[in-house]
């Protein structure tokens, strides 16, 4: 992700978020976008449990939780906000084709 934001020349920041909570989220890049990485193929509720606590705070836009599960979906997760369940491989080519941070 930083290698990515440094070729696109963005002067978002790059950051984790964590809660007083267990909660956390991998990545946060500037207040519009947060990233959620699971290795499983197999995503459930309980991976989306970071993304959710931080949708609550009605401050990002841009939910994703990439994995390798085989298919794409959405799925709400908490105040109207939706999160995106993304392949690997289909999450790198929307980065890079400025269709996830522009």
């Amino acid at each position: 992700m930083r290698a990515f934001l440094s070729y696109r020349r963005s002067k978002q920041a790059l950051c984790f978020w964590r809660s007083t909570h267990p909660y956390e989220v991998d990545f946060v890049i500037g207040n519009k976008v947060a990233i959620e990485v699971k290795s499983t193929t197999h995503t459930t509720s309980r991976h989306l449990m970071g993304l959710k606590a931080l949708a609550e705070e009605g401050i990002f836009e841009d939910f994703y939780l990439i994995s390798q599960a085989p298919v794409e979906r959405v799925i709400p997760i908490a105040g109207g906000a939706k999160a995106r369940i993304i392949p690997w491989k289909s999450f790198l080519e929307a980065l890079w084709s400025a269709m996830v941070v522009s």
